[in-house]
């Protein structure tokens, strides 16, 4: 438990100088449909990003999927300057 603590305390510090968030992204393609998974709650305007690029009649975004479980939303700092609300 302390462990996590540290490693989300750590990570919170580190991003000011590594904006950069590395993740494993996993995409499935069953006919028209796809699924894209991903390690943390994704902000609404990359969810809007994914699925306007895919060329699936369907596109399902399925966050808290795979990856390590020491951050449950990308980090503020990570999102676009455009996007203003916080």
């Amino acid at each position: 438990m302390l462990a996590r603590k540290d490693a989300l305390i750590k990570k919170y510090q580190n991003q000011e100088n590594d904006p950069y968030c590395t993740m494993e992204l996993n995409v499935i393609r069953l006919g028209d449909v796809v699924f894209a998974t991903n390690p943390f709650e994704l902000h609404t305007d990359y969810g809007f990003r994914i699925t306007g690029r895919s060329k699936a009649a369907q596109t399902f975004i399925v966050q808290l999927a795979n990856g390590p479980r020491d951050t449950s939303q990308l980090p503020w700092s990570s999102v676009s300057a455009r996007s203003g609300d916080r």
